[in-house]
């Protein structure tokens, strides 16, 4: 049986960043479990089993993470465009 090749997660984490809210997305593979950390706004309301069901939705299971850590911050230093 030949070695299984890494899955590359870019098109999650470029998805899970288009997000509005969204401020960054890692995601990577352990073992098994496909794993991923995103930092939200914390005027959002998103949560991880949101996030979770619009990556299966949008790039199906394969690039969905097994597990999210959602990490919520203040949006402070951010500018907005006039």
């Amino acid at each position: 049986m030949a070695p299984s090749v890494p899955t590359n997660y870019t098109s999650t984490e470029q998805f899970l960043a288009s997000i509005e809210g969204v401020v960054s997305a890692q995601v990577w593979q352990r073992g098994s479990n496909v794993l991923g950390r995103v930092v939200v706004l914390e005027s959002t309301e998103l949560d991880g089993a949101e996030l979770k069901l619009a990556c299966r939705e949008a790039l199906g299971n394969k690039l969905t993470p097994d597990l999210l850590l959602l990490e919520k911050i203040k949006p402070t230093g951010l500018r907005l465009a006039a």
